[in-house]
């Protein structure tokens, strides 16, 4: 009964995300953006890029705090930052959410 639930059950259309002082954002398909996000994660666990998935937007360090800790030079961080979200837009698009 309640996987017929879980089957019946409607995406989201949007969520209003709020920001700051009376700022706020309609993310369109949230679930389609988790699954994104989901997904980039998994690909990228476990290796340099992950942890730059990891410190850059879970932790919100800066770039710099990030090629320190993960010991990698300027240019090969934006490069593989670069292939990051270039990797995500590619998801996002597959998903329908751009």
């Amino acid at each position: 009964m309640a996987n017929r639930a879980i089957r019946n059950a409607s995406e989201l259309p949007n969520v209003v995300v709020c920001y700051g002082a009376g700022r706020v954002f309609n993310l369109r398909r949230p679930e389609r953006w988790l699954k994104m996000v989901e997904i980039v994660q998994e690909h990228y666990n476990g290796g340099v890029q992950g942890e730059i998935l990891e410190q850059l937007y879970k932790q919100g360090m800066s770039n710099d705090e990030v090629m320190e800790n993960v010991g990698v030079r300027r240019t090969i961080f934006f490069v593989m930052k670069s292939d990051i979200l270039a990797f995500a837009e590619g998801v996002a698009c597959g998903l329908g959410v751009l």
